[in-house]
Protein backbone atom coordinates (compact mmCIF):
# COMPACT_ATOMS: atom_id res chain seq x y z
CA UNK A 1 0.00 0.00 0.00
CA UNK A 2 1.18 3.29 -1.07
CA UNK A 3 0.87 6.59 0.62
CA UNK A 4 1.07 9.92 -0.92
CA UNK A 5 2.39 13.15 1.26
CA UNK A 6 -0.86 14.01 2.95
CA UNK A 7 -1.33 9.95 3.86
CA UNK A 8 2.03 10.26 5.52
CA UNK A 9 1.35 13.55 6.79
CA UNK A 10 -1.23 12.53 8.54
CA UNK A 11 -0.26 8.79 9.46
CA UNK A 12 2.70 11.02 11.61
CA UNK A 13 0.11 13.21 13.12
CA UNK A 14 -1.65 9.46 14.36
CA UNK A 15 1.45 8.50 15.85
CA UNK A 16 2.28 11.77 17.57
CA UNK A 17 -1.31 11.86 19.27
CA UNK A 18 -1.06 8.39 20.51
CA UNK A 19 2.26 8.85 21.87
CA UNK A 20 1.24 11.50 23.71
CA UNK A 21 -1.49 10.12 25.37
CA UNK A 22 0.47 6.91 26.23
CA UNK A 23 3.30 9.35 27.81
CA UNK A 24 0.40 11.58 30.13
CA UNK A 25 -1.57 8.35 30.89
CA UNK A 26 1.58 6.58 32.03
CA UNK A 27 2.65 9.95 34.18
CA UNK A 28 -1.04 10.10 35.79
CA UNK A 29 -0.37 6.57 36.74
CA UNK A 30 2.74 6.93 38.05
CA UNK A 31 0.92 9.15 41.04
CA UNK A 32 -1.60 7.06 41.99
CA UNK A 33 -2.19 5.52 45.42
CA UNK A 34 -2.88 1.77 44.90
CA UNK A 35 -5.16 0.07 47.84
CA UNK A 36 -5.82 -3.51 48.30
CA UNK A 37 -7.78 -5.02 51.54
CA UNK A 38 -5.47 -8.37 52.85
CA UNK A 39 -7.15 -11.37 54.61
CA UNK A 40 -6.10 -11.10 58.67
CA UNK A 41 -6.16 -15.34 58.77
CA UNK A 42 -4.47 -15.67 55.00
CA UNK A 43 -2.87 -12.99 53.42
CA UNK A 44 -4.86 -12.94 50.60
CA UNK A 45 -4.94 -9.58 49.29
CA UNK A 46 -7.44 -7.93 46.53
CA UNK A 47 -6.98 -4.80 45.01
CA UNK A 48 -10.11 -2.26 45.54
CA UNK A 49 -10.72 1.05 43.67
CA UNK A 50 -13.32 2.25 45.72
CA UNK A 51 -15.32 1.11 48.96
CA UNK A 52 -14.10 0.02 51.83
CA UNK A 53 -12.42 -3.17 53.32
CA UNK A 54 -14.32 -6.20 55.16
CA UNK A 55 -13.99 -6.62 59.12
CA UNK A 56 -11.83 -9.70 58.37
CA UNK A 57 -9.45 -7.71 56.62
CA UNK A 58 -6.60 -4.86 56.95
CA UNK A 59 -6.44 -1.91 54.66
CA UNK A 60 -3.34 -1.42 52.46
CA UNK A 61 -2.49 1.46 50.45
CA UNK A 62 0.83 2.42 48.97
CA UNK A 63 2.28 4.66 45.70
CA UNK A 64 3.94 3.58 42.53
CA UNK A 65 6.91 5.88 43.51
CA UNK A 66 9.05 5.29 46.65
CA UNK A 67 11.23 6.98 48.15
CA UNK A 68 14.70 7.05 46.58
CA UNK A 69 17.34 4.86 48.51
CA UNK A 70 21.24 5.76 49.48
CA UNK A 71 23.90 6.11 46.31
CA UNK A 72 25.36 2.70 46.01
CA UNK A 73 29.37 2.26 45.60
CA UNK A 74 30.65 2.76 42.32
CA UNK A 75 31.45 -0.77 40.50
CA UNK A 76 34.90 -2.00 39.32
CA UNK A 77 36.68 -0.92 36.12
CA UNK A 78 37.49 -3.15 33.58
CA UNK A 79 41.18 -2.36 31.65
CA UNK A 80 41.99 -3.55 28.13
CA UNK A 81 45.46 -4.73 27.78
CA UNK A 82 47.69 -5.28 25.22
CA UNK A 83 49.88 -8.66 24.52
CA UNK A 84 52.67 -7.20 26.61
CA UNK A 85 50.28 -5.97 29.33
CA UNK A 86 50.46 -2.36 28.74
CA UNK A 87 47.02 -0.87 29.84
CA UNK A 88 45.39 0.78 26.97
CA UNK A 89 42.22 2.25 28.78
CA UNK A 90 39.45 1.29 30.65
CA UNK A 91 36.48 -1.03 28.70
CA UNK A 92 33.38 1.26 28.31
CA UNK A 93 29.83 -0.08 26.67
CA UNK A 94 29.94 -4.08 27.64
CA UNK A 95 26.44 -3.83 28.58
CA UNK A 96 24.50 -5.91 31.11
CA UNK A 97 25.64 -9.65 32.74
CA UNK A 98 28.68 -11.23 33.76
CA UNK A 99 31.31 -12.13 31.34
CA UNK A 100 33.68 -14.88 32.71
Amino acid sequence: MAFNRFGTFTLGIIIAAVSAGAVNFANAAGNTTLKACADKASGTMRYISKGSCKKTEKALSWNQIGPSGATGTNGQNHFAVDATGKTLGVVTGTGWGAYD
